[in-house]
């Protein structure tokens, strides 16, 4: 038996302990970025739809954004 050998069983034994925990800890970390992303983008959804104007803007203010942006690019 590979891990039950007398010689080496007990080295082979915590490698795989080894690397089970760094995966295990790898794993968990992932999961713990994925959650954190996924609640920083609902947040900021959230506060994009609260501070949303209700109205449109003037026709005249439109035409001024566009050409700020446009001389920006030109």
């Amino acid at each position: 038996m590979y891990f039950f050998d007398a010689a080496r069983g007990r080295r082979r034994r915590v490698r795989v302990g080894d690397l089970l925990d760094h995966v295990r800890s790898s794993k968990l970390d992932l999961l713990g970025k994925a959650y954190r992303d996924g609640s920083n983008r609902a947040r900021g959804l959230v506060e994009r739809l609260r501070h949303h104007p209700d109205e449109l803007a003037p026709d005249a203010v439109v035409e001024g954004r566009v050409r700020a942006q446009l001389g920006r690019v030109v």
